[in-house]
């Protein structure tokens, strides 16, 4: 007696299409997690905040810790020595 085909409802599934469908439904989420947007982040007062309390302004020059390295003459090697030796010798 010749076998009669099972229909399509109870025949195995397929391995690679549950694999399919398993990987699907675990990258999902993932997927849709990378297209929110980032939570707001707070640290302090909002910049377009006017009553936002800021630092005071202190004049500073552009000039103001410029050295003057104009030549000049030479020291005696005495004095230098002197100059560099630890206190206390």
């Amino acid at each position: 007696m010749p076998r009669q085909p099972t229909p399509r409802l109870f025949q195995p599934a397929r391995p690679r299409k549950w694999l399919r469908l398993g990987l699907l439904s675990a990258f999902m989420p993932v997927a849709l997690a990378a297209c929110a947007a980032p939570p707001n982040v707070i640290s302090g007062a909002h910049p377009a905040d006017p009553a936002a309390k800021t630092p005071a302004l202190a004049y500073a020059t552009v000039t103001g810790g410029v050295k003057a390295f104009r030549p000049v003459e030479p020291k005696g090697w005495e004095d230098l020595n002197r100059e560099v030796t630890p206190k206390g010798n």
